[in-house]
């Protein structure tokens, strides 16, 4: 296993409020703090409003351990907020703020220079919404600032400029990760409706270079799927609370495992364990610890949600109690 990684993400970072009640979010932000978590060294680059919440935010990623320096301090605008509802099944409807700070982020030279390298890179479509984060962000990312670059795809809807954020995330990603609408919205802005899934994911991982395309498919596991080799590991049953952050928690785990040089399967089904235990509890980053994560993969035993045509095609003959 390497020494102590560096991983990062680069876009929002905002208060999810649930009625009465605000948790930390934006899923660079929460990336960061499962990469903390898990042991290595999370960082965020960022922007804040001068205000009190954003103060809290600050606060509450450095007493997380996450690396806060790259975050931004915005004279004008405020911190970003976005009031969620969950329906009955726990998952999150959203309706996101907007000119607020981490849609002004700017791109200081420090960037550029050897302390700002990153063994691992996340970065998403939300915070490019705005012209000048897009610019920024898109700046960062061609300059290759780290020796993985991890395009969380995370899409809210579909604006003028989403084709071309999502063109080029895929020209510059070594991983790319969806959930399962994500995928075939996806399929559509590309103009392959008709095409069965995991060609499709096999195509794009051709035409663009991209490592691994991993698909969520919520309590049904996740497939990874590169140019030459498609896994497929199972979902782990829950009783779920709150399914906000589940997929960041899926993709910090998913990078941490792979860069820490396990197989692919293996970091398949970690990532599934971790964003299982998300889901039990209310807040995208909630309070856990790897026993617990281990305790979901060693107690589950047979006790999993098979994606029955996923397992077939990849001979996964598990099988859900």
């Amino acid at each position: 296993m390497p020494g102590k990684l560096r991983i990062a993400g680069v876009g929002e970072v905002l208060w999810d409020i649930y009625g009465d009640q605000k948790f930390p979010g934006g899923a660079p932000a929460n990336f960061a703090i499962h990469v903390q978590r898990l042991g290595h060294q999370g960082a965020l680059l960022s922007r804040v409003g001068k205000d009190l919440l954003g103060e809290e935010l600050v606060d509450f990623l450095r007493r997380q351990g996450v690396d806060v320096s790259g975050i931004q301090v915005d004279p004008a605008l405020p911190t970003g907020t976005v009031r969620i509802e969950l329906d009955e099944q726990g998952v999150p409807h959203f309706l996101c703020t907007r000119n607020v700070a981490f849609d002004a982020l700017e791109f200081p030279d420090c960037w550029l220079e050897k302390g700002w390298r990153f063994d691992a890179l996340m970065f998403g479509t939300l915070a490019q919404r705005a012209a000048k984060s897009r610019h920024t962000i898109q700046r960062l990312i061609a300059s290759r600032p780290a020796e993985w670059i991890l395009f969380d795809v995370n899409l809210r809807g579909i604006q003028p400029e989403t084709q071309q954020i999502v063109e080029f995330g895929l020209g510059q990603a070594d991983l790319v990760k969806l959930n399962e609408e994500e995928a075939r919205t996806l399929q559509s802005l590309l103009g392959a409706d008709q095409q069965e899934l995991v060609p499709f994911l096999q195509g794009l991982a051709r035409r663009y270079g991209i490592r691994w395309i991993v698909v969520t498919f919520g309590p049904a596991g996740a497939l990874a799927a590169g140019s030459a080799a498609v896994h497929y590991s199972p979902g782990f049953q829950v009783n779920a609370a709150d399914t906000t952050g589940a997929g960041d928690a899926f993709a910090a785990a998913f990078v941490v495992r792979l860069l820490e040089g396990q197989p692919v399967e293996q970091a398949l089904e970690f990532a599934n364990a971790l964003a299982a235990l998300v889901c039990t509890r209310k807040g995208a980053v909630p309070d856990y610890s790897l026993n617990e994560v281990e305790k979901i993969l060693r107690s589950s035993g047979e006790q999993r949600t098979v994606h029955q045509s996923l397992a077939q095609m990849t001979g996964t003959h598990r099988q859900a109690k």
